[in-house]
């Protein structure tokens, strides 16, 4: 039986990638395949870039990925940006101030 490894939402982040393909290591996987969001928002987005083509894994484009690529203009009202942050409290169980 073939065993493939599945990430995605990488974000920049070199170090959770290592972490992601030691863990890939250990288990012995035969394919990787990348659900996008690889670089945009994090703290080493060119070296995660190297190092995901030094994989020669497929990666679908993630939608963080799609709007790095093409920006749209965002026009925001307060109330909007207010409501987005209470989403994400909510979603990550923390208080608004």
């Amino acid at each position: 039986m073939m065993r493939v490894a599945i990430f995605s939402d990488i974000h920049g982040n070199l170090v959770a990638l290592e972490a992601i393909l030691a863990e890939i290591e250990r288990e012995r996987v035969d394919q990787m395949i990348c659900l996008g969001d690889v670089a945009a928002t994090g703290p080493q987005p060119a070296e995660t870039l190297h190092r995901l083509r030094e994989l020669n894994c497929p990666v679908v484009m993630g939608n963080t990925d799609a709007r790095f690529l093409n920006p749209q203009p965002f026009e925001a009202t307060v109330e909007d940006f207010k409501l987005r942050t209470r989403r994400c409290c909510v979603a990550t169980k923390m208080r608004p101030l």
